[in-house]
């Protein structure tokens, strides 16, 4: 007996020591996998702030190869690091899951509960942002002149195709993180998780960037092939739009032409005088009533077809119209007016015009333009100043067409960037028969349409309906009044266009020579001539559900119709010189209804062509309570009123009155 308890004595020490010395065992890994995690923590801070330092010009136009590939091999050592820090981390998973479990422990539960997510997220970024600077660097090679291929153009289509699958990779990263994302709990990283917090703020404020740059990529591998003929060649038909005679695209197609791109490059111009690309013997088709009308039309010519407020309808026109009199397929449209064409010079320098022995620059080309027309005989008719002007301009267009074809790789990405601008401000509009080009031209807001949206919308058009270069001289303003009836849950909706035809004693010889003046005399039934009229047709789209009240103003007969999912208001407004006019379309609507909707959208949009027109909006309750304004994009409310200038389109949040009928009460 003594023997056996002896034994068991022996047994139990033994087992005491054993896990004494297992306990030892697992203290000193624990102990030197903290210490590890620690060494690493403090390396994978050290890169990330030494990209943070070398990434501070995310501008494409100025990153250099060198740099890109400097952020790049760090992303990817901070990447590895990451990863050992996850793998040292991982059998400390299931005591950091436990704590989770224990509510007792407060913030210490909720911080062991973000452990992993955190580790998760930032393996995750950094993963996505090295896959992102692989797919660039060897375009951006590319640009810089620093790669050795031979064949630039050629190798840039290969580039691209083998970018695709790192945007793949990092779009899915990227994906990953943002559901580990969901998982953190802003509020419990403080004590100990401060500096995580603090990267976890950075994070949310950079990720859409970042997102956004690896959807341009995504974006620009898969569209630019197509857009720059690497399939096969492009021909694209492209308008100059005069924004002096206003039309509800920009302006009069005054020259035309088309422009062929084959891998990256433009293989051929044909850009004249829009006049010059009549063909008489085509049947003509019979132009809108309007122009018929109030100019007189019998017939109706390209340069006149942009006539649907909708580019992309007129864009049809104009294609059915150049294939029919050319017989020449296009592959997509590009329209652009005087500010492109300004900006294209501001860019490229001056040009040498070796037909008309002289230069010009973005200071002295519209000038140069009248110039061509004060030297012609006097009596010369509209429509041959029209064509002189326009031949010139084509001049003009073709020098610098084939100037930036000339710009090495980098400065056609910078002027790229400022076309973008331009495009954005609805200085030019595209339509394109490929249909991830048309996807992207719409996602972008670059194709002109009548947009759609929820809420109450508002678009008054210009369109030139006399034989005038004036609207240079109209000064142009909307007022809009919106006065909401809580009882009975609808509002009323007031729009005043205003117009102001300063055209006058004072202007200058070059004003004069292009100003023309004849219109149709409605009082008299003929075509009448007075120097420095302008007629318009108006048009003023509102929500198809619109109720409409009254239209005061017009000079004609009110139109009403149904485009593009809009209810429109068109009729005919004359301005003679010094004479200002406004016209008011007043209508009703109900407000939106639902449990969660506490606001009115407002959608305004800006005709392209046009510049900063000025808006004015004063929002009221029938009860003579102010209500507030916030613009998209801005945290800033304007109570009861807001003044502005309609650069691009506007959207606006009008936050409403609660409870109104059909809307359910709290």
């Amino acid at each position: 007996m003594r023997n056996r308890w002896r034994r068991v004595a022996i047994i139990f020490v033994s087992l005491i020591l054993f896990t004494a010395a297992a306990a030892s065992i697992v203290l000193i890994e624990v102990s030197d996998r903290v210490h590890r995690m620690t060494v690493l923590v403090q390396a994978a801070s050290a890169d990330a702030e030494e990209i943070r330092a070398l990434a501070q010009e995310p501008d494409l136009a100025t990153l250099d190869a060198a740099r890109l590939e400097e952020v790049g091999a760090t992303l990817r050592r901070l990447q590895a690091t990451l990863g050992q820090i996850q793998a040292e981390e991982a059998p400390f998973d299931p005591l950091l899951s436990f704590v989770a479990t224990r509510s007792e422990l407060g913030d210490t539960a909720r911080q062991a509960g973000a452990v992993r997510p955190l580790l998760s997220l930032s393996y995750g970024v950094v993963s996505a942002s090295a896959l992102l600077a692989d797919a660039a660097l060897p375009v951006l090679s590319l640009v810089d002149g620093s790669t050795t291929e031979q064949a630039p153009n050629r190798s840039l289509e290969t580039m691209l195709q083998k970018a695709r699958p790192s945007i793949v990779q990092a779009q899915a990263m990227l994906r990953s993180a943002r559901q580990e994302r969901a998982l953190i709990d802003r509020n419990t990283l403080n004590g100990r998780l401060a500096r995580a917090g603090s990267l976890l703020d950075l994070y949310d404020r950079h990720e859409p960037a970042l997102a956004g740059a690896i959807e341009s990529l995504d974006k620009a591998t898969d569209l630019l092939p197509s857009l720059l003929g690497f399939d096969r060649p492009k021909t694209y038909l492209v308008l100059g739009q005069n924004n002096d005679e206003f039309r509800v695209t920009g302006g009069f197609i005054g020259s035309m032409g088309t422009v062929v791109v084959d891998h990256a490059r433009i293989v051929q111009i044909d850009y004249r005088s829009s006049y010059e690309f009549d063909n008489p013997s085509t049947p003509r088709a019979v132009p809108p009533e309007p122009f018929e009308r109030y100019m007189a039309f019998s017939e109706w010519h390209m340069r006149d077809a942009n006539w649907w407020a909708d580019f992309r309808s007129s864009a049809l026109e104009i294609e059915r119209m150049w294939v029919k009199e050319q017989g020449a397929p296009i592959d997509g449209i590009i329209a652009a007016d005087r500010a492109v064409v300004e900006e294209l010079l501001r860019f490229v320098g001056p040009v040498e015009l070796p037909a008309f022995g002289f230069s010009v620059d973005h200071t002295n080309v519209w000038s140069s333009a009248v110039g061509r027309i004060q030297a012609l005989p006097a009596g010369t008719g509209p429509d041959v100043s029209q064509h002189e002007k326009g031949r010139f301009l084509a001049a003009v267009m073709r020098e610098v067409l084939a100037r930036v074809e000339g710009l090495p790789p980098r400065e056609r990405i910078r002027l790229a960037q400022r076309m973008a601008t331009r495009l954005d401000e609805k200085h030019a509009l595209v339509a394109f028969h490929d249909p991830g080009l048309a996807a992207q031209a719409r996602a972008l807001n670059w194709d002109g349409a009548i947009l759609s949206s929820e809420g109450d919308y508002l678009y008054a058009t210009d369109t030139t309906l006399s034989y005038s270069e004036v609207y240079q001289h109209i000064r142009k303003s909307l007022h809009a009044l919106l006065q909401i009836d809580p009882d009975s849950g609808t509002y009323e909706s007031t729009l005043t266009v205003s117009y102001q035809n300063s055209y006058g004693p004072g202007v200058g010889p070059a004003a004069r020579a292009v100003a023309g003046g004849l219109f149709y005399d409605m009082s008299r039934g003929i075509i009448s001539i007075v120097e420095g009229y302008w007629g318009n047709w108006l048009r003023v789209f509102i929500p198809a559900d619109a109720e409409l009240i009254s239209v005061i103003g017009l000079d004609s007969e009110m139109q009403t119709y149904e485009e593009a999912g809009r209810r429109v208001v068109a009729g005919y407004v004359g301005l003679r010189p010094g004479e200002p006019r406004s016209v008011t379309v007043r209508y009703r609507r109900g407000l939106p209804a639902g449990e969660m909707v506490d606001r009115l959208r407002l959608l305004v949009q800006k005709q392209p062509g046009s510049t900063e027109v000025p808006f004015d909006i004063v929002a009221e309750t029938t009860s003579g309570n102010d209500l507030n304004l916030i613009a998209a994009g801005s945290q800033e409310v304007h109570a009861h009123r807001l003044t502005t200038s309609l650069l691009r389109d506007l959207r606006l949040d009008i936050v409403l009155p609660h409870p109104y009928p059909g809307k359910e009460s709290p």
